[in-house]
């Protein structure tokens, strides 16, 4: 369906939900996986979000700005200079 086009991403540690799921013992497991749907190019562009540094936590990274629509430029000269615009473009292409 091209409306529902997804991308599976696998969370992280999932071995702590296997009792919330009742799934037994977790000696008795081979392995839990969890995962999230998400429309198709969202990791791309989070991708190139965190690239931008857009979603950074470190405090020298922080964005001050006294108006947002710097924020835009901001972000396009960052991605220019890292090419990552033209690297997610190409990913969406191939998905």
């Amino acid at each position: 369906m091209p409306g529902f086009a997804l991308e599976g991403l696998a969370n992280r540690n999932s071995i702590p939900y296997a009792e919330t799921y009742k799934l037994g013992p977790i000696d008795s497991l081979e392995t839990v996986s969890r995962g999230t749907l998400r429309y198709r190019g969202f990791s791309a562009l989070l991708r190139t979000m965190a690239n931008c540094g857009l979603l950074s936590t470190k405090e020298t990274d922080r964005i001050t700005l006294q108006h947002w629509n710097k924020l835009g430029e901001m972000a396009m000269r960052a991605a220019q200079s890292s090419n990552v615009f033209s690297t997610a473009f190409e990913e969406s292409m191939i998905a």
